[in-house]
């Protein structure tokens, strides 16, 4: 505790169990922070009996003080408490416990005063002290605490109005910071809120591993009409949206629900898991919906032609407008404007939005994660959708903003055309010159980016009353690099005289000047300086205009992302040669790409030098991106129960489909049959019968499990594949079954459906077996890949096939059980045989020439 005021210790024992049922029911997936101060309070004498009124005093998370579920307790019951000190220790380093914190003193009676003592946070601990009892932020709070109007650079002491501290969320920012949020909120004309017809989820897939797909998968295996692009919030950043990930989407250009063969082809392995969601205490039969549609999803935003979606957790605020065609999920929260809202009014909002000041009024209003050592600028908040709403949105007379927000949204546009990934796929002779240019212009536009940033932030201090005169550039600015701003060059000088310590320039590889850059135009040079005048004059401008609610600009390095690049653009071109319906090793593959001389060029940018040898290059490219075809050399053999299970699964929806298909219940209703009384009542019996028969011949579709990592033979496959062993890969292996004279892996194309897996298996194992003269037990797995695929092509190929005349699956049914009745093998001995050990690098002739990085 901190210094030396009465107070009662309550330990855990006083604390019910009858109480902490009462409350974990209700707060379990919130807080229990707020019941037990609710308790604490009734514990100190007085509450109970004639007592005079006892102290209270107590540490909890602070996570009450931002979050709704503390909106009750601050404005319903603190209010009627004698509530003394409010002490915020979110900076303070406390030994074993990460979750930011705030301390209360209390009397257990009516307030006696109208006035709170508080501690309020400027600054975390920078660093771990090695005794925590003597960490800075601690030492403040015991040093100064018993001063009002005392101040240091992490910790500010206020005697603050009672009142202030009757709503919710309260705001403990030190320094004025309290203060300056008043004055941003009450020069509002509106609150954002008035602006938004719709904020909050864009969808929920409710099964994240089925509807993600890479895009190199989503392209060979569903029309593209079915795809869309899926953004989590980590992908919204800096007025862009950079989507890693594509879903397949099954719903039309209304958002009506609807998937073709070749999707629900896809969908029918995790049927039963789909189907088995529960959202808002119902399975989606329950709530009218397919079983292959999304959990959740918001018809309206998903149609929508414009949104604006912001990054729910991150450190600064990163808010972007989408054009469409894109599944934001909880990560990305949407907000939808009017329908009648222009381009130029999301652009007005943007701009309030995306501006440092607003970055301040977010740390002030938002429940932050904690861990800020150098500064808040390195603390996670949650952008909470709903407190968002209060937000004050002032008018700009000169719409200046608008035309700061278009030209950084063409920028952010432009910048995407230069990423490596775009350049790579654009080729042409003079690779490495491209390469290089568009490097070049990338920082050239980021630098622009930067200029137009602070031109915003600048203005908006006007807007909102912060500044009177305009400290923007008349015309166009010169483009800044990062440390160049006027805040890092304080921030420069600060750490140059000792005043400061901040790994700032280190952290975003950055450098540090002091001095206004001499290359600048005269009258922007002139601008800089009263920027840096007012930064340093301006109590509000200084409280912003720092490192804690500047935006970052962080990006991964240029060499990283090239890598990343060349790495998928290889990957992609091997994809391309592989297509035909054949296996082959990773030794033919190589050689058919020899004569690519764009091959051999984007090889050396991936490998960074022309030493290289292309075949041990795509044995390991190769070797990441594919998975076995066999389960039984993808899984471990404890975990093969697992894959049983599925198997099980899978056999019983196949008779629940045949139940369905013969009642002519596997079709829905159609919405004109269903206003007709008669066929809608014979449906109704349809479906009655089907239900009963299902009932009587399945007994229920066991859930299967899901897999863990520690199943997966290699850590490789876990990615691939996931807890429900959803293809992700580029190629299928048959490890094992490598040809005489060539130890490099047998692959195929992922994108081949089972028909033509099967028979490319089936030729593979024939030219082992007749022309090599393989032995039973090395022709085993290829059978084994066989086996597996038969249930597939019973249900999807067999129909008489009108090239060979023939069932296609009783074909290759009858081709695996003569094969094993020649080799004196039974089905059984198949479902028992387990793989042999596979050496993890076939083909990798380690010299250092041919090192890999």
């Amino acid at each position: 505790m901190v210094g030396n005021p009465p107070y009662i210790t309550v330990k855990d024992k006083a604390l019910n169990q009858a109480y902490r049922d009462k409350y974990l029911t209700c707060h379990r997936k919130y807080s229990l922070g707020a019941p037990f101060t609710e308790r604490f309070f009734e514990l100190a004498f007085g509450a109970e009996g004639n007592q005079p009124a006892g102290f209270m005093g107590m540490i909890t998370a602070s996570s009450f003080m931002k979050r709704e579920f503390g909106k009750k307790l601050i404005e319903d019951y603190l209010p009627r408490k004698d509530l003394t000190h409010v002490i915020d220790t979110s900076g303070a380093f406390i030994p074993g416990h990460n979750t930011p914190t705030v301390i209360l003193f209390a009397r257990n009676q009516s307030p006696r005063t109208d006035i709170i003592r508080a501690v309020l946070g400027i600054r975390g601990e920078p660093g771990t002290p090695v005794d925590a009892a003597l960490g800075k932020v601690w030492s403040s709070i015991v040093d100064l605490m018993p001063s009002a109007g005392s101040e240091n650079d992490y910790i500010s002491v206020v005697d603050q109005e009672r009142r202030s501290f009757a709503s919710h969320p309260w705001s403990v920012g030190g320094g004025g910071a309290a203060d300056l949020k008043d004055l941003i909120d009450n020069a509002a004309v509106s609150k954002f809120g008035s602006h938004c017809s719709g904020l909050g989820f864009g969808a929920i897939t409710g099964e994240d591993d089925v509807y993600l797909l890479p895009k190199s998968d989503l392209q060979k295996s569903i029309d593209s009409k079915f795809t869309r692009g899926f953004v989590e919030g980590d992908a919204v950043r800096d007025w862009s949206i950079s989507s890693k990930v594509d879903c397949v989407f099954p719903y039309d250009s209304k958002v009506e629900a609807g998937i073709d063969c070749q999707m629900e082809r896809k969908f029918w392995p995790a049927k039963t898991i789909l189907k088995s969601r529960i959202y808002f205490g119902k399975t989606q039969a329950q709530r009218g919906l397919e079983w292959y549609e999304y959990g959740y999803i918001s018809k309206e935003k998903c149609a929508a032609e414009h949104l604006i979606s912001f990054a729910f957790v991150s450190t600064h605020n990163h808010f972007v407008l989408d054009r469409g065609g894109k599944v934001f999920n909880r990560t990305a929260p949407v907000i939808q404007l009017s329908p009648k809202a222009s381009e130029s009014d999301h652009f007005a909002l943007l701009g309030l939005l995306n501006s440092s000041t607003a970055c301040f009024w977010g740390r002030q209003t938002f429940f932050g994660r904690g861990g800020f050592s150098d500064g808040k600028w390195q603390e996670r908040v949650e952008w909470d959708g709903t407190k968002l709403k209060s937000f004050p949105v002032v008018e700009d007379p000169k719409k200046k903003a608008i035309m700061l927000v278009a030209q950084l949204d063409q920028l952010s546009q432009e910048l995407v055309q230069v990423d490596p990934l775009v350049v790579l796929k654009s080729l042409n002779a003079d690779i490495f010159g491209r390469l290089k240019a568009a490097r070049q212009l990338e920082a050239q536009i980021l630098g622009q980016m930067i200029a137009l940033q602070e031109e915003l932030d600048w203005h908006v201090y006007q807007l909102y009353g912060l500044i009177d005169e305009d400290l923007c550039y008349t015309g166009i600015p010169p483009a800044i690099e990062l440390g160049q701003r006027a805040f890092e060059i304080l921030l420069a000088r600060s750490i140059e005289s000792g005043e400061s310590e901040t790994i700032w320039f280190e952290h975003h590889g950055s450098k540090p000047i002091t001095e206004i850059p001499s290359d600048w135009p005269a009258d922007y040079q002139k601008l800089v300086q009263a920027r840096l005048d007012a930064v340093q004059n301006n109590q509000w401008v200084k409280l912003i205009d720092n490192k804690d609610h500047k935006r970052r600009w962080t990006r991964d390095s240029w060499e990283d992302r090239l890598k990343i690049a060349a790495k998928d653009w290889l990957l992609d071109k091997f994809e391309l040669v592989c297509q035909s319906p054949e296996l082959q090793t990773c030794a033919q593959l190589a050689d058919r790409l020899r004569r690519d001389a764009d091959i051999s060029h984007v090889a050396e940018v991936y490998c960074g030098s022309d030493m290289f040898d292309l075949q041990a290059l795509v044995s390991k490219l190769v070797d990441g991106d594919s998975v076995p075809q066999m389960a039984s050399v993808r899984l471990k053999a404890d975990s093969l129960p697992k894959f049983r299970a599925w198997q099980e699964t899978w056999d019983k929806q196949r008779l629940e489909d045949a139940i369905d298909a013969k009642s002519g219940v596997d079709q829905p209703l159609s919405k004109e049959d269903a206003r007709d009384p008669e066929k809608k009542a014979k449906y109704e019996l349809a479906m009655a019968q089907a239900k009963l028969e299902k009932a009587e011949k399945l007994g229920g579709i066991p859930l299967p499990p899901q897999y863990k990592s520690t199943d997966f033979r290699k850590p490789s496959y876990w990615p691939l594949r996931g807890k429900l062993d959803v293809p992700k890969e580029r190629f299928f292996s048959l490890p094992g079954c490598e040809k005489g004279g060539d130890s490099t892996l047998v692959i195929g194309w992922v994108g081949l459906n089972h028909l033509q897996r099967a028979q490319a298996i089936a030729a593979w194992y024939l030219d082992r077996k007749e022309s090599e003269g393989w032995e039973a037990e090395r022709l085993i797995p290829m059978l084994v890949a066989l086996d597996e695929l038969i249930p597939w092509l019973k249900q999807w190929y067999n129909e008489v096939d009108p090239e060979f005349g023939e069932r296609m699956g009783d074909y290759y049914e009858g081709f695996l059980l003569e094969e094993l009745r020649n080799l004196e093998i039974t089905r059984a001995n198949l479902l028992q045989w387990q793989p042999a050990s596979i050496a993890s690098k076939r083909g990798v002739r380690k010299t250092k020439a041919t090192e890999l990085n």
